[in-house]
């Protein structure tokens, strides 16, 4: 499957802020917790864990009958792309929004799955397009994409669209090899990209359905001596 390409996000994970991930990714904040440091950026979301913005993250009871899997919860505001606001003379309008969080398992374990949920909603009339992309990540590897393309030729109204990624090897998506006490970076990479072939079309949207969430799961086992 084809990765989606975010410049967005590719830029900004290059400034200082990936650097202090990684430091801690390579285990130099081994008292946080498995899932930490994280940053939300693009065209439609700004925030990060010391700075408020349009997107929180709590983190997810355990279930004790999975103790090793690790959840958090990431949760938006006015994260959207509407048709209505914007310019009538402008053909093509995208929202973007790509997620990171650090993963940093203990010297004794290792990072063995990774997965996404999300769902979105989507409206447009005839005469537009609609491209809804989404892409798991971890480091510089695509766990999987997802890309949902809804043609002109068809009015939509979309009620909901579940999306769910993940390293599942069933589907191809697996892990690169990983070492013991190894951190990472786990991404999700949101793009939404509309265009209309009349400018008076205003009925063309995309948004997060219901809670307006992305949930991150992560899990950890053991190393094998």
């Amino acid at each position: 499957m084809q990765s989606i390409q975010n410049p967005i996000a590719k830029t900004f994970i290059k400034t200082v802020l990936l650097g202090s991930l990684l430091a801690a990714a390579n285990g130099l904040a081994a008292e946080k917790p498995v899932l930490n440091d994280w940053f939300a950026l693009g065209s439609g979301c700004k925030a990060k864990a010391d700075l408020p913005g349009n997107v929180k993250m709590e983190s997810l009871p355990q279930d004790p009958a999975r103790p090793n899997v690790h959840r958090v919860k990431f949760s938006f505001s006015g994260f959207e792309l509407a048709g209505d606001t914007a310019p009538k003379e402008v053909e093509q309008f995208a929202r973007e929004c790509a997620v990171r969080i650090n993963i940093n398992p203990s010297k004794t374990q290792k990072i063995v799955d990774v997965r996404a949920q999300t769902a979105v909603v989507a409206s447009k009339d005839l005469g537009a397009s609609l491209d809804i992309n989404s892409e798991l990540k971890i480091g510089s590897s695509s766990l999987g994409a997802v890309r949902k393309t809804m043609a002109s030729t068809a009015k939509v109204d979309l009620t909901e669209e579940k999306i769910e990624l993940s390293s599942d090897g069933a589907k191809g998506n697996t892990l690169p090899t990983l070492g013991c006490g190894e951190g990472k970076i786990i991404g999700f990479d949101f793009s939404w990209i509309a265009k209309r072939e009349r400018k008076k079309i205003t009925n063309l949207s995309v948004g997060l359905s219901k809670e307006k969430s992305l949930i991150i799961e992560a899990t950890i086992g053991d190393c094998k001596i």
